[in-house]
């Protein structure tokens, strides 16, 4: 599941690549406007529709290739 990250802007570049490499997909610095929160929300989960769908079929195709 894609997580969006709601930081301060104090935080530092390592944090972020931190936050990034532990799968935190999006990262908001505030203040947070409510517009670009809601926007980028709804591409997270379009994401997580995505790769949900990727994985269902994949399972498909690895019990037809098993039949």
């Amino acid at each position: 599941m894609p997580i969006l990250f709601v930081c301060d802007g104090e935080t530092e570049k390592e944090m972020v690549l931190q936050l990034r490499e532990a799968g935190h997909h999006d990262l908001i610095v505030m203040p947070l406007h409510l517009k670009e929160f809601l926007a980028r929300l709804k591409i997270l989960c379009k994401l997580s529709t995505a790769q949900n769908l990727n994985r269902a079929s994949s399972a498909l195709l690895d019990q037809l290739n098993i039949q």
